[in-house]
């Protein structure tokens, strides 16, 4: 419970200064402080640090009939300026395709 916040993954450079706005420098300090974090954090903030903190951690999402999904997909290319229409439609389409694909 010593660890310090910045050390959990998904706290940066940001909510470190904000937790130490409430001197709060380790997961101690924010289960100790945890209605100050609730009061300034939004709700799923606040789950997220108090959690964290705690070390409960979710891996995974499950649907309601229990079978795990993926939450989100991304597609990351870089290509040349397009600079008329008909060819950025193009290659929106194509983009759009692979992920399809991918999303198979």
């Amino acid at each position: 419970m010593d660890l310090p916040v910045r050390k959990v993954p998904g706290i940066g450079k940001v909510n470190e200064h904000i937790l130490a706005g409430l001197n709060i420098y380790s997961c101690k300090d924010l289960v100790e402080k945890a209605t100050e974090v609730y009061v300034t954090f939004t709700e799923w903030a606040f789950q997220f640090l108090v959690k964290s903190a705690l070390g409960i951690g979710k891996v995974m999402h499950e649907k309601d009939e229990g079978v795990v999904s993926q939450r989100s997909m991304g597609v990351s290319c870089t290509f040349k300026p397009i600079h008329r229409y008909n060819q950025f439609l193009e290659k929106m389409l194509k983009l759009a395709a692979v992920l399809e694909d991918r999303a198979n």
